[in-house]
């Protein structure tokens, strides 16, 4: 008997060390939780992935060597972790500093996890399962909306009401679609499956609508030109072009939608939502030409002043809501002056020329479409965010780089 359970320890150990199958799957699920309400999901996958890792699958020296000949990968993505680090030494507020160091823990593991793995499933089937996932996530919460409508007549099918349901900030939510949106296109593209990935497109396209996330439009719109530039002619450009206007004065036109980007009211009279982030833009400004110039404020530190701009301004609501800065460049350079603002650029830059020198259109759509969120939201500050960056821009330039490393 004890022969037989140490046989059926034996097999279960070899069948779990070194076994990609095991070690794909771990990361899979990391990247399929992430549209999940339930953020713990996707923390308890990636917990399992790292640990996986760094006990069962390879050895330690063949990573430590993949890991030297692709450092400049992994590190211009880690560095997200290594300026809080440094910001750590001198910022004002501890606590927030350490807690803010363990929410931005993905930036230094999963780049590393991926460029250390030479069995690593690629960006395309990674981009599949979980643009389904967004799309089954996305018809759930649509359904539970419509439940209510119609046996309530409590109406959530819009904005943040319908946040609601998916538990997700709606610029997060609106990444979330346009990361599908494209991942649909380009399937319709390949001439893939084409009725079904046509119909799950138009789905995805009704759900930003009800989303409500202009960015998400404008994401899309210079992914799709991407995609569409790369693999079509003159004519069909030309035709998805007119679509994409035609299909914009629709929306812009509807009750529905002028409801999202409607005039709103503060103390100092009326303001459209272009005025309303100049007012916040303003306010950010101002606080980061009040701090350190070249450092910065340093990680998580206090941000009193800030928000007593806000005040000044008379925008209330962000005064009381204690709003980031709304634009990942800004908040960079809040908590890290101009060093951090240099750092980030010359990253972005350096994936884009890699991206660019692949001549991989597809990379490059979800690259762009990534980088426009940052204009209006600091997307590198929240746990979907960053998991989406670390994973995504590790596995894009992984494939980027391929016949390099």
């Amino acid at each position: 008997m004890q022969k037989l359970n140490e046989t059926y320890r034996h097999f279960l150990s070899n069948k779990f060390r070194d076994n990609p199958v095991v070690f794909n799957w771990l990361f899979l699920m990391t990247v399929v939780t992430i549209p999940f309400p339930d953020y713990s999901l996707t923390s308890k996958f990636m917990i399992a992935l790292g640990v996986y890792w760094l006990f069962f699958f390879g050895s330690f020296k063949a990573k430590m060597r993949q890991l030297r000949h692709t450092k400049l990968l992994w590190l211009s993505i880690s560095f997200l972790y290594l300026l809080p680090v440094f910001g750590l030494t001198y910022s004002n507020d501890l606590p927030a500093a350490l807690t803010d160091l363990v929410i931005k823990l993905p930036f230094l593991i999963l780049p590393i996890i991926v460029f250390s793995s030479s069995e690593i499933v690629d960006i395309k089937q990674v981009h599949k399962y979980f643009s389904y996932a967004v799309a089954i996530l996305s018809l759930s919460a649509l359904l539970q909306a419509l439940y209510l409508k119609f046996h309530f007549g409590v109406d959530y099918m819009f904005y943040h009401e319908f946040s609601f349901f998916t538990e997700k900030h709606t610029t997060y939510f609106g990444l979330f679609l346009t990361l599908a949106l494209l991942f649909f296109v380009d399937e319709i593209f390949q001439k893939k499956k084409i009725v079904l990935h046509t119909l799950l497109l138009f789905f995805i396209l009704y759900m930003m609508y009800i989303n409500g996330n202009r960015m998400s439009f404008v994401a899309s719109f210079l992914g799709i030109m991407i995609l569409t530039f790369a693999k079509l002619n003159l004519k069909k450009i030309l035709l998805i072009l007119l679509s994409f206007i035609v299909l914009a004065a629709f929306f812009t036109q509807t009750n529905f939608y002028q409801n999202r980007i409607k005039t709103q009211i503060t103390q100092s009279g009326k303001h459209n939502q272009i005025r309303l982030r100049k007012l916040h833009w303003t306010a950010v400004w101002q606080t980061i030409r009040h701090n350190n110039l070249i450092l910065g404020a340093g990680t998580e530190s206090h941000r009193d002043y800030l928000y007593q701009k806000y005040k000044d301004l008379h925008y209330e609501i962000a005064y009381l809501e204690h709003y980031n800065a709304h634009n990942q460049f800004l908040e960079t350079t809040l908590d890290f002056g101009f060093l951090g603002l240099f750092l980030l650029v010359l990253a972005i830059g350096f994936h884009l020329y890699l991206i660019i020198k692949s001549k991989n259109w597809y990379l490059l759509a979800l690259y762009i479409s990534i980088v426009v969120f940052m204009l209006t939201e600091s997307i590198l500050e929240r746990q979907s965010g960053i998991v989406i960056f670390s994973l995504f821009v590790s596995l894009m330039l992984l494939s980027a780089t391929k016949n390099k490393y």
